[in-house]
């Protein structure tokens, strides 16, 4: 397959964003939604988590998409 490699990088961002749309949601079931993630991200309010995550699987599945396009 020619484009392998876009596949490749689409597949580890669509499981970086799953991670961070994960860690958001313990972060806001644990602690409440105006909870901040200090101990990782710094000062990064956890529903930039979320919106970082869903745009990564969204740009991923693009990527998905492109690469079939090409084909």
């Amino acid at each position: 397959m020619k484009n392998a490699r876009i596949l490749q990088s689409s597949a580890i961002g669509l499981a970086a964003g799953i991670l961070l749309v994960i860690a958001g949601r313990a972060i806001i079931d644990s602690y409440g939604q105006t909870s901040y993630a200090t101990s990782i991200y710094g000062s990064v309010s956890t529903s930039m988590l979320l919106y970082a995550g869903y745009m990564l699987m969204g740009l991923s599945i693009l990527g998905f998409i492109v690469a079939i396009l090409k084909d």
